[in-house]
């Protein structure tokens, strides 16, 4: 049995979900509230966030613990090798673990930064103007990276849907929701419309859907991790005045120590 911590608007949570039903398992999941996460949420991660895989072996009553979600799906890709979500040769394999690379750290910066500004109004006026500018700029130039892994190729991975598209798709799904898309008969956009036929990827859409909904809007004062690609993207795309008023007031958290 499979349980996964799990926060729907994560990113990196879906990402886990997406293999774990592509691969056809079944889990449970332990829902985690940003403002009140479950204690046992540092004990399992040191880093205390979602995504967190617990595996419980049938028949023998072990317990494996796996955090950070692109170790997971490394994880469940080697306990159950099948099906495989790789594609099929070395270099096909390095270039889609460069693909995802770039999607968990400088797509989910960007994504980050907008939703600092839309949802949780962190900057008004032109300093807003500036960093959705920045923003806008820089999705282009994702969308124009995702799209030359597509030449030639029907999906991210390859010849079959598989780690490259379920690395890249949270990440342009909630781009082009809540801020900046392509044409219609864009390459990422054709990609994008397959992805969503699939079961897998409609489940945790609509279990996206379903989180906003029941959110009635961004809670004052909640802090937020400002940790590697964010507090980079925040800093160099004219968000200086965020992060300093967020240290004012307490509302912009680092990681924490581990040990």
């Amino acid at each position: 049995m499979f349980t996964l911590y799990d926060i729907p608007l994560s990113p990196f949570a879906q990402k886990v979900k997406i293999a774990l039903l592509e691969k056809g398992l079944e889990f449970e999941t332990i829902p985690v509230s940003f403002a009140d996460p479950p204690a046992e949420l540092a004990g399992l991660n040191p880093r205390a966030e979602v995504p967190i895989l617990v595996d419980r072996e049938e028949g023998d009553g072990g317990e494996t613990v796996v955090w950070d979600s692109t170790i997971i799906v490394d994880y469940l890709e080697d306990r159950l090798p099948e099906p495989s979500l790789w594609p099929s040769s070395p270099a096909e394999r390095a270039r889609v673990r460069e693909l995802e690379e770039i999607c968990d750290t400088q797509y989910d910066a960007v994504n980050w930064g907008v939703y600092e500004v839309t949802y949780f109004k962190r900057a008004e006026g032109e300093e807003a103007t500036a960093l959705l500018d920045a923003a806008r700029r820089q999705l282009w130039g994702l969308y124009a990276f995702l799209e030359r892994h597509l030449d030639g190729r029907e999906w991210l991975n390859g010849d079959a849907f598989g780690r490259g598209d379920l690395a890249a798709y949270p990440f342009v799904s909630a781009s082009w929701a809540m801020f900046h898309k392509a044409a219609d008969d864009a390459p990422i956009a054709r990609w994008l419309a397959r992805c969503r036929e699939r079961p897998s990827l409609q489940r945790v859409r609509d279990e996206v859907r379903a989180y906003l909904q029941a959110q009635q809007g961004a809670p004052a004062g909640r802090r937020r991790t400002y940790r590697g690609h964010r507090l980079d993207w925040m800093m160099r795309s004219g968000g200086r005045g965020v992060v300093e008023r967020g240290l004012g007031d307490d509302t912009i958290a680092f990681s924490i120590d581990v040990g």
